[in-house]
């Protein structure tokens, strides 16, 4: 399982933003190269196409799946302490996979706990479905 962590706002390559769920492993314990053992959660992002207000309801809920390390080309970027530093992976969600592969059955009830909770969020949100606003006029 992952757990979503944070949400940030990104900007895709054709310059239009979205909202990224920031995912994270359960702890596990790593050996470094000295042979010292640390505790490591490992982070992955999951592209959206939910709202800011939406997405951040969504921290604190799980998904199945793990994060994944892929050897990737050379990029840079920059640590926590402000450093840019040069890697060659990047980590990934295995979550897509857990939801692509689910057979007819699970995709129906998938669906319907997609539903339920979308009901859920327009409760939170007090936000009205059209088929409420026809109803009005």
């Amino acid at each position: 399982m992952v757990t979503i962590v944070d949400v940030k706002e990104r900007v895709s390559q054709e310059g239009n933003p979205f909202m990224a769920l920031i995912v994270q492993s359960d702890l596990e314990i790593v050996k470094s190269v000295s042979g010292n053992f640390y505790a490591n959660a490992r982070k992955a992002s999951i592209p959206s196409t939910l709202e800011k207000e939406a997405a951040q309801m969504m921290v604190g809920k799980e998904l199945p799946g793990t994060i994944k390390k892929q050897e990737c080309e050379l990029y840079e970027t920059t640590n926590s302490d402000g450093e840019l530093i040069t890697l060659d992976y990047r980590y990934f969600s295995t979550t897509y996979k857990h939801y692509h592969l689910l057979e007819e059955n699970d995709t129906t009830l998938l669906s319907y706990q997609c539903y339920q909770y979308i009901q859920s969020l327009q409760k939170r949100l007090k936000v009205i479905s059209f088929s409420q606003i026809g109803n009005r006029i």
